[in-house]
């Protein structure tokens, strides 16, 4: 029916080209979707590639801010070992200290066995001293503790 009317149109005109009209309205069409086609591919194309090139940024970024809390980490954890050294070397300078001192009280006791027993002045000295000293770090842990 359709190429009936097309016939009697291109007839009746004089234009035997219109018979392949409908033919070159479907190629016409045929080439703006397959350009259609093609252009959205190569959109698709390029957002992936902006997807993939914000992913990879962001992956740059994420690392970055990982390797730069592990230096943080590193660092805090040196500090705390420096601490932890420097007060290890206290306590072993004070256990050292205690046991001199703790030996020179017991040889000058030993050494004046009297009624009355008199420690030397020095002797005296170094037991103020460290009372003087277990009163500080008293008082600093309480500090702490608080």
């Amino acid at each position: 029916m359709f190429a009936a009317l097309i016939g009697k149109l291109a007839g009746a005109s004089g234009l035997s080209w219109l018979r392949f009209l409908p033919w070159a309205l479907l190629a016409w069409g045929a080439s703006i979707a397959g350009t259609g086609a093609w252009g959205w591919h190569q959109g698709a194309k390029i957002t992936a590639a902006h997807y993939e090139a914000e992913k990879d940024k962001a992956a740059a970024v994420s690392a970055a801010a990982f390797a730069k809390s592990i230096e943080h980490a590193a660092g805090i954890t040196q500090n705390i070992l420096s601490i932890a050294r420097d007060y290890v070397s206290e306590l072993n300078l004070t256990r050292q200290r205690r046991v001199q001192i703790v030996e020179k009280v017991r040889a000058d006791a030993k050494a004046n066995v009297a009624a009355s027993c008199v420690v030397p002045a020095a002797t005296a000295g170094l037991r103020r001293q460290q009372v003087d000293e277990s009163t500080a770090i008293a008082a600093d842990d309480s500090a702490v503790r608080r």
